[in-house]
Formats: C-alpha cells, structure tokens, sequence
C-alpha cells in the first residue's frame, strides 16, 4: 500500500499522524523494503532516532507492514 493509504486508514481508525518523528511518536512503521534494509543494519535517520527513543525510556515501536495491517 502506498503511504498515503496507510496514513488515511490511520486516520479512519482515530489515529493521529505525523509528517515527522519525535519522542511522542508511537509506531515508526516500516514497509518491507525499509524493514529488510533495516535488519542488515542499513538504518535511516528515522530508525536510528527511533532506536534512541527506545533506550532513552520512550515508548515507541518499530514495526513492520504486516504488523500494522494487523493492528487495524
């Protein structure tokens, strides 16, 4: 699905979303591509922050496609 549909079912569901990512985001969810990228270490500047969201206490998650799609 397109970014744009995920964000609209998001938004269908009373989610709130974000164009950026902080310490008050949730979910940083990762398409396949990303995820895959991910895993072999290859990181974005929005996992990376993510990741030190995650050890400085905040509760965000890192998910994948299928992990959302099933959270809907």
């Amino acid at each position: 699905m397109t970014r744009r549909v995920a964000l609209q079912k998001v938004v269908d569901c009373g989610g709130q979303i974000a164009k950026s990512f902080t310490k008050d985001t949730h979910y940083l969810v990762m398409g396949l591509q990303d995820y895959s990228r991910f895993a072999d270490g290859k990181e974005s500047s929005k996992t990376k922050a993510a990741k030190q969201y995650i050890q400085d206490g905040h509760s965000v998650e890192i998910i994948d496609e299928d992990t959302f799609l099933r959270m809907l």
